[in-house]
């Protein structure tokens, strides 16, 4: 176990990085989603679910395993209401108060900025540099690929025996993937 949290709905199988902190995406890049198990305790209120979540937390630390919760568990609010206050103050956290207090002609400088870089890196690659530069990057990609070793593998789903590059791979297609998850009840 790496991460104890309450949630709602399809809270838990939701991996998505934007969504979680780094030490969190690093499990999930180190492991794989594939082999991330989930495990949900129903609960009958929001008080016991927090209640809940606190002494997992407490429970798991107390025997030494490394989880990736950065409290103890027990804060969050389903449903909070966000005052114009803690608007300003989020919206001061992400920088957008201080681009908007900037003067239009100030605004205008970062957008030419931006463009700038852009038409130089597409100059870039264009030019006889960027496209040797380019053509070596493929060529690695392909070795590295042409050097991973095929394996045998099971399709988890029906049952086909197959051969894989990615030690990732478990289902033989995109059907028998969802078929899985459909029946363990995962998406």
């Amino acid at each position: 176990m790496f991460y104890v949290g309450k949630g709602t709905g399809r809270r838990a199988w939701d991996l998505s990085p934007s969504r979680r902190k780094l030490w969190h995406k690093n499990v999930i890049a180190k492991h794989g989603r594939e082999n991330i198990q989930i495990k949900t305790f129903p609960t009958k209120d929001e008080t016991e679910a927090f209640e809940l979540e606190k002494f997992l937390i407490a429970e798991l630390r107390s025997f030494g395993v490394n989880i990736t919760n950065l409290t103890d568990g027990g804060e969050g609010v389903s449903g909070r209401r966000v005052t114009e206050k803690m608007r300003a103050a989020l919206a001061k956290g992400r920088g957008r108060e201080f681009y908007q207090s900037l003067s239009e002609t100030a605004k205008k400088n970062i957008l030419e900025g931006l463009a700038r870089g852009r038409t130089k890196l597409r100059a870039w690659c264009a030019s006889e540099t960027g496209k040797k530069h380019m053509a070596k990057m493929a060529v690695a990609r392909a070795n590295e690929l042409k050097s991973r070793i095929p394996l045998e593998f099971t399709c988890i789903d029906c049952g086909a025996v197959g051969v894989k590059v990615s030690s990732k791979k478990r289902f033989c297609n995109d059907i028998c993937g969802q078929r899985f998850r459909r029946r363990n009840g995962l998406c």
